[in-house]
């Protein structure tokens, strides 16, 4: 009899959990470690706008090294995490007008910032080329980009978990940066030290129906069924901006059922971005 009543019991607490999104963070978790993504999950960051902590459900990191050009690049992805059965996601999207990410991407490193000239003026950057990077990031081939978002059947007034979600990802990330990487006042490069660079990438998993909706070029409003859309947003916040009036933030917004294939392609754009600055390296280290 006791044993019955154990069964029901997890029975209703599994049911229970079902409906939370934490067995989408177990599945989540799954995904990434058979791909070989380290999974940090439960990690917290500072709300700058509110000085609090929260958390951010997985931080998901690979890191590669070549020890004889000392040279470490480590790519994370900063993962929030959703689920509804009931309200679905809208993104309203517009034509991509320039898909050239560079180093508007978050990102930070250590010795990889030297003085050069160019067309007889002094300048100031970094050893490595942004080329890298466009060759095969995730949006480079979409024709469009989200801008603004609905839930459905969700009310007009209350807030939107997918605007929160995909801003919380984005404040974790440059939190992530900042506690290891800062970007003023970096030293001039030294050849006899180890290379670091970073990239965060912010990544909101929806467990859920996903759709995208915009006006083709006859006027007329599509919607369709979605399972990658890549987003950016204008962020404004004194505590947030870097040097101007507002932050643009890059979050990629994908369903669980899309995780998998997400995960191939920025495999690929690891490795060709690895093998990229790696020669960036190889250059820095040679020109004194």
């Amino acid at each position: 009899m006791e044993e019955n009543k154990n069964e029901d019991l997890e029975k209703k607490i599994m049911t229970n959990l079902e409906t939370t999104g934490f067995i989408t963070e177990l599945k989540v978790g799954s995904i990434l470690t058979k791909n070989n993504w380290q999974a940090f999950p439960s990690r917290t960051y500072t709300d700058k706008d509110e000085d609090k902590s929260r958390e951010i459900d997985i931080i998901a990191s690979k890191v590669e090294y070549d020890e004889e050009l000392n040279f470490q690049f480590q790519f994370e992805m900063v993962i929030e995490i959703k689920k509804s059965d009931k309200n679905h996601w809208v993104v309203f999207s517009v034509p991509q007008k320039e898909n050239t990410l560079g180093w508007s991407l978050i990102h930070g490193g250590s010795n990889s910032m030297r003085h050069y000239k160019f067309m007889g003026h002094p300048n100031y950057g970094t050893i490595f080329k942004n080329e890298h990077i466009e060759i095969g990031h995730p949006r480079k081939h979409s024709q469009r980009i989200g801008k603004a978002f609905h839930e459905f059947p969700k009310d007009e007034g209350n807030n939107s978990n997918l605007y929160g979600s995909l801003l919380s990802a984005s404040k974790a990330a440059v939190y992530d940066r900042d506690i290891f990487y800062k970007l003023i006042g970096t030293p001039e490069f030294d050849n006899s030290k180890e290379i670091i660079l970073a990239i965060y990438i912010p990544v909101v998993i929806f467990n859920g129906k996903l759709f995208e909706v915009y006006n083709d070029e006859k006027g007329e409003i599509i919607l369709n069924a979605s399972q990658y859309i890549p987003i950016e947003m204008q962020y404004s916040s004194p505590k947030y901006n870097e040097g101007g009036f507002y932050n643009s933030y890059f979050p990629d917004l994908i369903t669980l059922d899309y995780l998998t294939e997400y995960l191939k392609i920025i495999d690929n754009w690891i490795e060709q971005m690895w093998n990229g600055f790696k020669k960036d390296v190889e250059v820095a280290r040679i020109t004194r």
